[in-house]
């Protein structure tokens, strides 16, 4: 039994030997670089790889004979496979057979003929419309169907879905849902309905429709929002007394505070309010300032930011360490019950910086507040001019204009110099003498004075004609100065003292001793200038004989101030003034040149 063991055991071992030593490697993919379609079955047979060969189109124009470009799928030469393995090979050709694109959208779409050999160029991919397809896919061929064999002697046009579907607006505001639905192309109208206990602009729902249905191009969605029929909206002004904001304080460092007044006959809690801050243009708030206390009749709440200086703090009702806003940032009174807002500093989404560094207190004649932002109710201030705030209203919100103070610094070093008025060559401009001995200046010829801060219409010339109001504007200067008993010129260091052409830059400070006035600038009736000191560049604005020629721009800080107002504040205030009041080029009359002899409007 033993010896048979042994032979047993001798046996195996050589079994395994052989196995080992005549044994075959795993079979592998062969090069098939030129190969033709019948050329790689015979290599594949040659080599007895029991595979599934699936051969695959990749497009080469030029080409005149299908033939070996690439394995699919992953697969290379030299790698191993095993009995029955579906094997991709992708073959040159001057046509493809179309591929089933179901399900895939335009980018997926590329994508899938990139892989094939086939590049943008060849393809036009036509947007179009078809709610029986998955959202944004495939929709069809033009005029071919899947599996054609297509050879690109033109273009392939392939159709994909852009129909859409209704999004999810649960949540939003009125400006967040006019930016989604305006950037999705989606055609909408927008209906109120009265729910006092919601928040105004806040959406409701779609008008038979809900988010996820798919629209097309031709549908036009009525979008639901909620209102309140309680709150002061723009001319819809149910409340000619409430509570507003009265002052807006962004001074320097970090004084910033925003005062409330209350002009009705009743104590208001100020615990049902809030103020809302919505940063950087957003769409809605950022922040919240909650509010306490018991605001009085005709008495004003000054919040301040707990980062101010003493002397502001000295001032406040309540300091926060939650107000904090940059220059563009919009601040809301909201009513706590329903988060709607009533009043505002600037409108939702803005990023202007008009209230930047500067103290803005809202004119005497506004008592109550409006989800509309209007810049024409504020004064604008310094930054530093703190007197105000705790007390409304402000009497010099309601100065008529610049108050004249006399500079002894000389024009040339720009302060002011007394002149003699000569003549005027239009509204703006000005020629005249020095009449002071300090200061040899010549302001004649091309060295005449053009005022800043307004451009008033041009006059007839040769060859072009005159500008509306051009020649009222000219005669509205030459009378004020022909009448005054004294004139100063003043520098603007904003502007300079000359402008490239070599005119003087400047504001001219008249006086006349009686009121003067003018009966071709108001649509009907006189307007006075009434005696006293004036500055002619802010009577020219405030009349609508001139365009406003100041803004807020980098130099504002640089040029006069009066009444603790920027340059530019007063010619806002003249340019809305003139609006508002219907004159000159605001007064609907086009009072053209040629309608003029001496100034005087002809009866035609």
């Amino acid at each position: 039994m033993r010896k048979y063991l042994g032979f047993i055991l001798l046996l195996i071992v050589s079994i395994f030997t052989l196995v080992g030593c005549n044994g075959e490697k795993s079979p592998s993919l062969p090069e098939l670089e030129g190969q033709t379609i019948e050329q790689i079955r015979e290599t594949f047979n040659k080599k007895g790889l029991v595979v599934t060969l699936d051969f695959q189109d990749y497009f080469e124009k030029d080409i005149s004979e299908k033939q070996f470009h690439s394995y699919g799928q992953g697969f290379n030469v030299g790698d191993s496979v095993n009995p029955g393995d579906l094997i991709t090979i992708l073959v040159k050709s001057p046509t493809i057979r179309l591929p089933e694109l179901k399900d895939l959208n335009r980018e997926e779409i590329i994508e899938v003929f990139s892989e094939i050999g086939v590049t943008a160029r060849e393809l036009t991919l036509r947007p179009a419309e078809d709610i029986s397809v998955k959202l944004g896919t495939f929709i069809s061929y033009d005029g071919v169907m899947p599996g054609f064999e297509y050879d690109f002697s033109k273009k392939l046009v392939i159709y994909y879905d852009v129909s859409k579907e209704l999004p999810n607006l649960e949540g939003k505001n009125i400006h967040q849902v006019n930016k989604e639905l305006e950037e999705m192309f989606i055609d909408f109208d927008i209906k109120y309905v009265v729910d006092n206990t919601k928040e105004f602009d806040l959406f409701k729902e779609y008008t038979g429709k809900k988010a996820s249905d798919r629209i097309t191009s031709n549908d036009k969605v009525e979008v639901v929002f909620y209102k309140n029929d309680n709150v002061n909206d723009h001319e819809n002004v149910v409340n000619d007394k409430d509570i507003f904001i009265s002052k807006y304080v962004d001074g320097v460092n970090q004084n910033q505070a925003i005062e409330l007044f209350n002009p009705t006959n009743e104590t208001i809690d100020l615990s049902k309010y809030y103020l809302a801050i919505l940063a950087d243009g957003s769409f809605v708030k950022t922040k919240e300032v909650m509010l306490s206390g018991m605001l009085e009749p005709n008495k004003t709440h000054v919040v301040v930011s707990s980062g101010a200086d003493e002397e502001l703090k000295s001032k406040a009702q309540e300091i926060s360490s939650d107000l904090i806003f940059d220059g563009n940032d919009v601040i809301q009174l909201r009513i706590k019950e329903n988060n709607t807002y009533i009043d505002t500093i600037y409108d939702v989404g803005n990023v202007s910086i008009i209230f930047d560094n500067e103290v803005f207190i809202r004119k005497t004649a506004v008592t109550t507040n409006n989800r509309e932002f209007r810049q024409s109710e504020w004064m604008g201030y310094l930054p530093t001019y703190l007197n105000p705030v705790g007390t409304h209203p402000w009497a010099e919100n309601d100065l008529e204009g610049p108050t004249f103070v006399l500079m002894e610094t000389l024009y040339k070093d720009y302060g002011m110099t007394l002149i003699e008025f000569t003549r005027a060559a239009d509204g703006d401009t000005i020629y005249a003498n020095s009449l002071d001995p300090r200061d040899k200046t010549s302001f004649q010829g091309d060295n005449r004075i053009r005022f800043v801060m307004v451009d008033t219409p041009e006059t007839q010339k040769p060859g072009v004609a005159g500008e509306p109001y051009a020649n009222v504007a000219h005669n509205f200067t030459n009378k004020l100065l022909t009448a005054a008993t004294e004139i100063y010129i003043q520098a603007d260091r904003a502007s300079g003292l000359q402008e490239t052409y070599g005119r003087h830059m400047g504001l001219i400070w008249f006086k006349i001793e009686e009121d003067i006035s003018f009966d071709n600038i108001a649509a009907s009736g006189n307007v006075v200038v009434k005696s006293g000191w004036h500055l002619l560049n802010y009577e020219l604005t405030k009349h609508g004989l001139a365009e406003k020629g100041l803004g807020k721009t980098v130099k504002y800080a640089e040029s006069p101030i009066f009444d603790n107002r920027y340059l530019y504040h007063w010619s806002n205030y003249a340019l809305e003034y003139a609006i508002a009041n219907k004159l000159g080029l605001y007064s609907g009359v086009n009072r053209s040149w040629w309608k003029y002899l001496a100034g005087l409007v002809l009866p035609f």
